[in-house]
């Protein structure tokens, strides 16, 4: 083994640069499996030296190729579909994407119906099959190189169900003040500049019609179009920003106003009558953070507080934890909000609320494989 160590003394210098590297951007986890995974190299390279058995040969060769493939998909990065249009125009459903596990840090399985191959054996027992929902592991989540920031693409689990995948755009993370006025997203009294491909509802009045369809079929453009009054027909479509500005030009476009999504509140909250396009403000729940428990509070974040503790009672405005009465209440999770970009065709954080920390997988970083693009590309 000595002089094996001396003969690559320059791929041990690559691999204590990559450690001492990934120290240094906070992956200390990942600096140490690949020391392990160095050391099982170097074992197997002094039992082949010694002529050792070939059947543990096999057994030592076997292990890493069983064990890289589910490893690499649980610590490094996965490949997911994408489900729906809610993120339209930035991925379309059936894309494919490459989801990094490192940014956030990976999330341990909570059971084993979460390891990827290894569950398809669960999967043949009819009775273990209906468990799959369920939780047989504590929350842990090993540390990544930065944390999720509004504006990134993040892939997570359906909060409703916990077995689906979404992807969307976080707009608010932990401790932000979050309002929605018209659909416009606000955070902390700031307004958050609108991607180029975010797309709003709107419904526009014309008296020329066959401009705006050359326009609408020039970017593929889904509308429906009504007669409104007199010479004028009215068209509901959705725009980006840009397109917005653009057709402000068009010949025949007499106006242009925000159409929203009426009749829904924000998650089921009606006692300020939000709405889906009027929220807040709002601050989300950071752990750690204490707030006063009272029964507008209570509504707002009671699933929140029913998943982190079941056993506080409402009595009528008054509550109670372990028989004792309560007035304040510390969040134990991070929440954040997330939207998608093709807004009036998403299913949101406006729908179901705020997402927990835990239910987070990654962040979208590539897509390897479009329907709606010529090409892949990088989400920056």
């Amino acid at each position: 083994m000595v002089n094996y160590l001396k003969k690559n003394v320059f791929k041990f210098f690559i691999v204590f640069s990559c450690s001492l590297s990934l120290c240094i951007v906070g992956l200390t986890w990942l600096c140490l499996s690949l020391l392990f995974i160095l050391l099982l190299h170097l074992l197997f390279k002094s039992i082949r030296a010694v002529n050792a058995n070939r059947y543990l040969t096999w057994l030592l060769l076997s292990i890493p190729i069983i064990s890289l493939p589910v490893l690499t998909r649980i610590f490094i990065f996965e490949i997911y579909n994408v489900p729906s249009e809610s993120m339209e125009d930035l991925v379309f459903p059936g894309d494919y994407i490459v989801v990094s596990k490192l940014n956030y840090g990976p999330r341990f399985p909570q059971s084993a119906f979460e390891i990827p191959w290894i569950n398809l054996l669960f999967y043949l027992d009819k009775g273990a099959s209906s468990e799959s929902n369920s939780s047989c592991w504590s929350y842990k989540r090993l540390s990544g190189f930065s944390k999720v920031k509004q504006g990134d693409i993040v892939v997570f689990n359906d909060i409703t169900n916990g077995h689906e995948t979404l992807i969307k755009r976080c707009v608010a993370v932990p401790g932000d003040c979050l309002q929605i006025t018209n659909g416009a997203v606000n955070v902390n009294k700031e307004f958050v500049k609108t991607e180029p491909t975010v797309k709003q509802s709107y419904r526009l009045i014309l008296s020329a019609v066959t401009p705006f369809k050359k326009f609408a079929d020039s970017l593929a453009l889904g509308y429906s179009l009504k007669h409104f009054r007199g010479d004028l027909y009215s068209a509901d479509v959705s725009l980006s920003a840009n397109d917005k500005t653009r057709l402000r030009n068009l010949k025949g476009i007499e106006l242009i106003t925000y159409k929203g999504i009426n009749g829904l509140s924000f998650y089921g909250y009606s006692m300020k009558r939000w709405s889906l396009d009027n929220i807040g403000p709002v601050r989300l729940p950071q752990k750690g953070t204490k707030i006063p428990l009272d029964q507008r509070n209570y509504i707002l974040y009671q699933r929140i507080i029913r998943s982190e503790q079941p056993d506080l009672l409402d009595s009528g405005g008054i509550y109670y934890l372990n028989r004792k009465k309560i007035t304040q209440y510390v969040f134990k999770k991070n929440y954040y909000f997330m939207m998608g970009d093709n807004r009036n065709h998403s299913y949101d954080s406006r729908f179901w609320g705020f997402v927990s920390e835990d239910y987070i997988i990654g962040r979208a970083v590539l897509n390897v494989f479009s329907f709606g693009s010529s090409k892949s590309h990088f989400f920056l």
